[in-house]
């Protein structure tokens, strides 16, 4: 009877193709139970599922992370293309988490959209003290064309980042792998009261991020969070608490409700102000001696009804993120800028008029527009006693 002798050489062999057939046989029987999205800011050395604030000019990437059950079993597995990710606020265990050298299959499918607002051209209003008291924001997804069966979108490089950054985006994505399908949080999913009434608008399990702006004033950056965020004309906290209002919800808000929530972002509480803004005289406003309380349009310039003077701009007299108010409709200065033909060339010329932008949402969600357009020919000008830190 011969003998047969089997080398190192041919047991590796042996225990490779062992291991690539329980592979594939995992691959086949694996149970899809769950997606959520993963984000990345700056090259961070950990990846998360929550949702992001973000500076200006920051560099966001974004991937997922798939719960899965091989087989008959019973404990869950993780599957991503990113490796050290912190989920829930808890860093994944490496034995947990799979990360494949290629996730894409000719059996999976990838599939990303941008959930939005139907509406931003709508002032939406609550109705307190009727049976469904809440607005109702509707939501669609819109199909991502070109992020399809991409396992990592680099944000910097696509449309969504130059088109409606700075703002807020929500995001989500699908995974089809065979016969199974998980989708992340979408449109479908409505944030709720504690007592189970609708909100108004999207839960928080769906994927956020924002992105400030860059404009030298601080305040201003962080009210350009809210740019694609609805207009409610009178936003609500469901409790009295200002975590649980809606604008602190990204459901929606006012300018006032913006301004309060960007302050925050500053460690300046203005909670007392809610709804109240702008309140000359009080507190944190005041108008100067140096303006008067209505100013005219006179040839592409404001001047003073009294004086007849052109307005000065600076950060100590008036400046970014000042208010600017005509009649019932509010504005926050964003921006000095002159006539293409005069001698400044379309720069700044440190004088008020009617080419200068600014920030507003009397009509929409926050936008923005020239003075002249956003507010007429008749304006008055409120200027914050204290002056917001700039760059």
């Amino acid at each position: 009877m011969r003998k047969i002798f089997v080398t190192r050489k041919s047991r590796r062999i042996f225990w490779l193709i062992t291991l690539i057939l329980y592979c594939s046989l995992l691959e086949a029987q694996l149970q899809l139970q769950k997606v959520e999205i993963i984000a990345n800011r700056n090259n961070a050395p950990y990846w998360t599922n929550s949702s992001i604030i973000a500076d200006a000019g920051d560099n966001l990437r974004l991937s997922f992370i798939l719960t899965v059950r091989p087989g008959n079993l019973y404990s869950s597995l993780y599957v991503s293309p990113r490796k050290n990710i912190i989920l829930n606020g808890d860093t994944l265990d490496g034995k947990t988490l799979v990360v494949p050298k290629d996730i894409m299959t000719e059996s999976t499918i990838i599939k990303w959209y941008r959930v939005a607002p139907e509406k931003l051209d709508t002032v939406y209003t609550n109705q307190l003290g009727f049976v469904t008291p809440y607005v109702t924001v509707c939501y669609r997804e819109l199909p991502l064309q070109k992020w399809q069966n991409s396992p990592e979108i680099n944000l910097n490089a696509t449309a969504i980042y130059r088109d409606l950054f700075p703002g807020t985006v929500w995001l989500k994505v699908e995974i089809c792998h065979g016969r199974d399908f998980v989708s992340s949080a979408g449109a479908d999913q409505r944030c709720q009261t504690d007592r189970g009434y609708d909100f108004g608008g999207l839960s928080e399990a769906i994927f956020r991020i924002s992105c400030r702006g860059r404009t030298g004033s601080k305040l201003l950056d962080n009210v350009l969070l809210y740019r694609n965020v609805p207009l409610i004309a009178n936003p609500v906290s469901y409790d009295q608490f200002w975590h649980n209002h809606q604008t602190m919800k990204w459901i929606g808000g006012n300018l006032s409700s913006f301004i309060v929530a960007a302050a925050m972002q500053l460690d300046v509480s203005l909670l007392d102000y809610v709804d109240k803004l702008p309140l000359p005289e009080y507190n944190y406003f005041e108008i100067t001696e140096y303006y008067c309380k209505e100013l005219i349009l006179r040839s592409d310039f404001y001047i003073g009804c009294d004086k007849g003077k052109k307005v000065l701009l600076n950060e100590h007299l008036f400046h970014q993120g000042d208010i600017i108010i005509s009649r019932d409709r509010v504005a926050l200065f964003y921006r000095d800028q002159s006539s293409p033909d005069s001698d400044k060339m379309g720069e700044a010329n440190a004088l008020l008029d009617r080419r200068d932008l600014v920030l507003e949402c009397n009509e929409s969600s926050l936008r923005i527009g020239t003075l002249q357009e956003v507010l007429g020919d008749t304006v008055s000008l409120v200027r914050w006693k204290r002056r917001w830190s700039s760059y």
